[in-house]
C-alpha cells in the first residue's frame, strides 16, 4: 500500500514539475532553446516569478505533499516535536543551538494555526522556491528539475536536515549575485539571513569567493575524470583526520549534542559504497563527459559556477563518504547535484543524437530509486522514504 501511495504521490510531484517546467521553458524560449529569449536583458522580479501559474502550481504541489507527510525524512517527526514543545514550553525549552529564524517562524505559524502543517509548508517553500528563483532566467533547467530532485534522492535530503538545506537552497538562489561586485553586499546580507536558519551558512562567504573564480571556465573533462577516480581511491582514508576539530565546528555551526554524538557514532561505522551510489556516480560521470559540450551549449556563467561547485561536492562526497560531519558541511556543494542533472537531461533531450543516452540516464535514475526502496523495506518502522500521510 505505501509503495503504491509513494508511486502516486512522488509521480504526481515529478509530473507537475516537469509539465509546468516545460511551459516555463516555452514561455522564455517560444521558438525553442537558441531562439528568441524573451527574458534577455530583463531584470528578474521575485514577485513576478511567483505570480505565474506555471511556477506557482508545481511549487504548491511540492509544498502541499511536503507539509502533510509523516516520517518522510529522518528528522521529520523531530521537527514536529520541537514545534509543539516550543509552543508549549516556550523558547527556554529549546537548546541555544536552534537559530532565531527557525524559532520565530515556528512561534508565528503556531499562533496562526496551532498546527505544524503551515510550518512544514513554508519550510518546503523556502527550499523549492529558492531553486525556482535561481533558475528564473534559465528556465530550460526547470524542465527536468523535478525528475532530477526526486530520482537522485535529493528530495529526501531536503526533507532531512531541513534548516541547513534551506540555507543551502538560499546559496543556490544567491549564486547570480556573485557575478556582479556591486551585488556582493546582497550576498553577504543573504548569508546573514540564511544564518538565522542554520549558523553553518557562514561558510557561504568563503565558498562564495571560491565560486566567483569558477564562473568562466570548466576543467578539462579528462582531468575531472582523473580527479574523481583519485577521490574514489581516497575514500575512507581521511575519515578520522581532524575529527575532534570537526566536532567542535559542528557544535559552533548549530548542531545539538545529540546530533554530534549521532554523527560520531556513525563515523565509527564504515558504510559500503553500494548500488545506489554507483548508479548515481554513473550519471555524474556522464555529466563530466559532456561537461565541455554543455559549457559551450549553455554559454552561461550560472551553469559554469553551479557545475564547478557540483563537481567539487561530488569529489568531496567520495573522499569523506563515511564522515557524516563533513558530509553535512558539503551540503553547500551537493545542493547543486540535481540542478546539474537537470541541465544534463535537457542537453541530451535537446540533442536528438543523444536520445538513447537520455533514456539510459532516466533508467539509471529509476533504478537508483528502486535500489533505495529495496533497502528501506528492511527497516520497518524506521524507514523514512516511502510516502505516508500525516492524518
Amino acid at each position: 500500500m505505501q509503495l503504491l501511495q509513494s508511486i502516486i504521490v512522488y509521480g504526481l510531484m515529478i509530473w507537475a514539475m516537469t509539465y509546468f517546467g516545460k511551459i516555463a521553458y516555452k514561455q522564455q524560449y517560444p521558438q525553442g532553446y537558441g531562439g528568441i529569449d524573451k527574458l534577455k536583458g530583463k531584470k528578474s522580479n521575485v514577485l513576478s516569478i511567483f505570480t505565474k501559474s506555471y511556477i506557482l502550481i508545481p511549487i504548491f504541489i511540492f509544498c502541499l505533499f511536503s507539509a502533510v507527510r509523516f516520517r518522510v525524512g529522518v528528522d521529520c517527526e523531530t521537527y514536529k516535536k520541537i514545534f509543539y514543545e516550543l509552543a508549549k514550553y516556550g523558547e527556554s525549552f529549546i537548546a541555544p543551538n536552534i537559530e532565531i529564524g527557525y524559532k520565530s517562524l515556528s512561534v508565528f505559524t503556531y499562533s496562526l494555526t496551532g498546527s505544524h502543517y503551515l510550518l512544514m509548508f513554508i519550510l518546503a517553500f523556502l527550499q523549492i522556491g529558492l531553486y525556482y528563483i535561481a533558475l528564473a532566467k534559465e528556465r530550460h533547467a526547470l524542465f527536468f528539475l523535478g525528475l532530477a530532485i526526486m530520482l537522485t534522492g535529493h528530495y529526501w535530503s531536503l526533507m532531512n536536515g531541513i534548516r541547513q538545506n534551506i540555507a543551502a537552497c538560499a546559496f543556490v538562489a544567491m549564486v547570480p549575485w556573485l557575478f556582479e561586485k556591486k551585488k556582493w553586499l546582497y550576498f553577504v546580507a543573504g548569508t546573514m539571513l540564511a544564518m538565522t536558519m542554520h549558523r553553518s551558512a557562514l561558510l557561504l562567504i568563503p565558498i562564495g569567493l571560491l565560486a566567483y573564480f569558477l564562473k568562466d571556465r570548466l576543467p578539462n573533462k579528462y582531468l575531472q575524470l582523473a580527479i574523481m577516480a583519485v577521490s574514489f581511491a581516497l575514500m575512507n582514508k581521511f575519515d578520522n583526520i581532524f575529527s575532534e576539530s570537526l566536532m567542535m565546528f559542528a557544535g559552533e555551526a548549530g548542531y545539538g549534542e545529540e546530533e554530534i554524538e549521532t554523527y560520531a557514532n556513525l563515523e565509527a561505522t564504515t558504510y559500503k559504497f553500494g548500488l545506489r551510489m554507483y548508479l548515481l556516480y554513473a550519471v555524474y560521470s556522464i555529466a563530466v563527459i559532456f561537461s565541455d559540450k554543455m559549457h559551450k551549449f549553455f554559454n552561461s556563467k550560472l551553469f559554469n559556477t553551479m557545475y564547478n561547485l557540483f563537481f567539487i561536492g561530488a569529489c568531496l562526497t567520495l573522499i569523506f563518504y563515511n564522515n557524516f560531519t563533513v558530509k553535512r558541511i558539503i551540503y553547500y556543494f551537493t545542493c547543486f547535484n540535481s540542478v546539474i542533472v537537470s541541465y544534463l537531461m535537457f542537453y541530451l533531450w535537446k540533442n536528438r543524437k543523444s536520445t538513447l543516452l537520455f533514456i539510459i540516464i532516466a533508467m539509471l535514475l529509476v533504478q537508483t530509486i528502486w535500489s533505495i526502496y529495496s533497502d528501506v523495506t528492511g527497516k520497518g518502522a524506521y524507514e523514512a522514504m516511502l510516502y505516508k500521510f500525516d492524518f
